[in-house]
């Protein structure tokens, strides 16, 4: 389990996404000038309003072994040991992750981040307090940071030989398309002790949460 800081996360923020597509504060040709002014708008909201203490990340992450076979990608303990489970990846992810390991074993990289309530607490907070506007960018804001999280638990994740490049996929994605198999993940890595749950329908509370797997490619 690891607890995060502002600072550290803020440069897996990606910014572009935040300021022109989220914020819309600004076009992709903004001059530096009005990038800073949306660096400091970002940092202001990330630090806490009025005293109010920074935001913080929490994440779990696990890294075990698989293999790729026919009914779905089956991981193991690591070593490799007993069986854990199986997951439900696309025919075509199976079938290029096949092809690159040939029925070895593999090191995966399974992972939960979350904001915490916090984001949706200083929501509230702002619009209480009239600042009507900054409670308008804190969701857009929370989504990227939950993303920076995620971002920042896969950069913790050891090396492999394998690892010469790794894509990191949440369930829903169109290679993984099935949110129940949230619950494996949930088995595997026990992310209720950071503070998340799933709803019925597998979706994940707080609402700035994010689970994935990592993949070598």
């Amino acid at each position: 389990m690891i607890r995060v800081s502002a600072e550290r996360r803020e440069p897996f923020i990606d910014r572009p996404a935040l300021f022109v597509k989220r914020w819309k504060l600004l076009k992709s040709s903004a001059g530096s000038a009005a990038r800073i002014a949306a660096a400091r708008t970002m940092r202001r909201l990330i630090l806490g309003p009025s005293g109010r203490p920074a935001w913080r990340g929490t994440a779990v992450y696990g890294v075990l072994h698989a293999r790729v076979e026919k009914t779905g990608l089956t991981v193991f303990e690591p070593g490799p040991g007993r069986e854990l489970c199986r997951l439900s990846l696309s025919g075509a992810l199976l079938a290029r992750l096949g092809r690159r390991h040939e029925g070895e074993f593999f090191h995966v990289g399974l992972q939960a981040a979350t904001m915490g309530n916090r984001p949706a607490e200083d929501a509230r907070w702002l619009a209480e307090e009239g600042r009507v506007h900054d409670a308008f960018l804190v969701p857009g804001l929370a989504a990227e940071m939950t993303e920076a999280m995620a971002g920042f638990t896969q950069s913790e994740m050891p090396r492999f030989p394998e690892w010469q490049g790794v894509v990191r996929y949440s369930p829903g994605y169109p290679v993984w398309p099935d949110l129940a198999e949230q619950k494996k993940a949930f088995a595997l890595l026990a992310p209720e002790r950071i503070g998340l749950s799933l709803t019925e329908t597998f979706q994940l509370v707080p609402e700035y949460s994010t689970s994935a797997i990592v993949l070598p490619v």
